[in-house]
């Protein structure tokens, strides 16, 4: 039976879908900016390219607007408490995150399962967000798990609804 898309509705539903935890990460006027996204996507291979979706309430917001260099930072499965700690508006939340500065300014989580660092070409308004286009220019990745996040709870990929086999996802 279809509802019409309240607010509440619309949020379960997308609640639903499974997603990579990233931290983005920036510098912007000498201060540290992160934030734990979940609406983050590969956009393109040739160039190799990435989107993400940030409020534009998010205090992060200005730092991947206004920079031109940022990183996407796929968290690792043991990284649950960062995702937690960069998910708050606490301005503390940079030093208790740990961000470690690359040469060229860009913050990086130490530990992560993979560390983008993108350079921003685009930027689309969309309602309450942005949605930044940004090229991956350089990579770093570690032999870690990712965290994800489904219906409301973060997860380790061993306990994502279904089951994978060899053949590809259980019937449904």
């Amino acid at each position: 039976m279809l509802r019409e898309a309240s607010r509440s509705l619309v949020l379960d539903a997308f609640s639903r879908i499974a997603s990579t935890v990233a931290v983005v990460s920036a510098a912007h006027d000498g201060t540290l900016r992160a934030m734990t996204v979940t609406s983050f996507a590969t956009l393109s291979m040739a160039p190799p390219r990435i989107l993400v979706c940030v409020a534009k309430a998010a205090r992060t917001h200005a730092a991947l607007t206004a920079q031109p260099a940022f990183a996407v930072n796929l968290l690792a499965e043991d990284q649950e408490d960062l995702a937690r700690i960069f998910a708050t508006s606490k301005p503390a939340k940079h030093s208790a995150g740990g961000l470690r500065v690359l040469d060229g300014g860009v913050p990086v989580v130490p530990g992560a399962a993979a560390s983008l660092i993108c350079h921003r070409e685009k930027i689309h308004d969309e309602g309450d967000h942005d949605i930044v286009i940004a090229r991956v220019v350089a990579v770093t990745t570690a032999d870690s798990p990712p965290l994800l996040h489904h219906r409301r709870a973060f997860k380790a990929v061993g306990s994502a609804t279904g089951r994978v086999t060899a053949e590809g996802p259980a019937s449904v």
